[in-house]
């Protein structure tokens, strides 16, 4: 089976910092994204899910990300279910368990946006401004297809 989830949005608020029993660093924010289908033709921020990471990309998340921040994420979707104390019924929680924690918005030389939000990342700190899928549009142009090749419409599975 395959779980993996990628997703980029912005911070709604701080991450949060806790430790495990045995020492390892977890981060925990959540990721906010416009959803593109509204109703009126107006963007609306109605789309938020809650990821968690651990290990030294929790750390880096702790330093480097704040409420505000685009960030790339990829993970896996995890479900889990417990019992409110409060109110004693069954809660179900849907979540990101990240791998990978990437910046994903423009690049700033360390001034503050609107939020108030001063980022301490040095200009000279390479971002990643998205991800690399693999996929290069200008592969298998007519100039790289060899001139010698004989295909006859009968050995195309289509047409």
């Amino acid at each position: 089976m395959i779980n993996n989830v990628v997703l980029v949005g912005n911070l709604t608020k701080d991450p949060e910092s806790r430790t495990t029993s045995t020492g390892t660093s977890v981060a925990s924010f959540r990721l906010a994204w416009n959803d593109s289908f509204s109703r009126n033709g107006q963007d609306k921020t109605s789309v938020f899910i809650d990821v968690t990471v651990f290990g030294k990309t929790a750390d880096f998340v702790l330093k480097n990300m704040r409420k505000g921040t685009t960030a790339a994420v990829i993970g896996r979707l995890n479900q889990r279910k417990y019992t409110s104390t409060k109110t004693n019924t069954e809660v179900t929680v849907t979540e990101i368990i990240a791998n990978t924690v990437e910046f994903a918005g423009p690049k700033s030389a360390s001034k503050t946006d609107d939020s108030g939000f001063q980022s301490d990342i040095p200009a000279s700190t390479p971002v990643h401004t998205g991800f690399d899928s693999g996929f290069n549009d200008t592969q298998n142009s007519e100039s790289d297809i060899p001139s010698d090749l004989d295909i006859n419409d009968d050995s195309l599975p289509f047409i």
